[in-house]
């Protein structure tokens, strides 16, 4: 009996690969499937359109604020934040407060702490 993984092709073996129920699949719907163009993940379109929006709003942000914004995003503390830009915390912490509500009103997003 043959090995389900191979099929000889003019004497040539070419491999195949076998489906779950350990069927061999042909290699020309292999080399079909390959070349058909795949629609992206539903996951993959979210992230791409909230990377896209995030650009966006940190593109209307001065180059300090964009500094403040990244760096808390990484975890820094406001004085790390504070002394990096040459800033007291309250300022550091204000002008993140302040672009958090730039962004909120760029994306339209209502905002209630409850």
């Amino acid at each position: 009996m043959k090995s389900p993984r191979a099929s000889s092709v003019s004497g040539t073996f070419l491999l195949s690969s076998v489906d779950r129920l350990g069927r061999a699949i042909d290699p020309l719907v292999l080399a079909l499937r390959d070349k058909a163009p795949r629609q992206p993940a539903a996951k993959d379109l979210a992230q791409a359109e909230i990377s896209l929006l995030f650009d966006e709003v940190m593109a209307t942000y001065g180059k300090v604020t964009r500094q403040i914004v990244y760096r808390r995003l990484e975890g820094f503390s406001w004085k790390e934040i504070a002394t990096e830009c040459g800033l007291s915390t309250h300022a550091a912490e204000a002008r993140y407060s302040r672009a958090l509500a730039q962004a909120r009103k760029f994306l339209q997003i209502p905002w209630s702490r409850h």
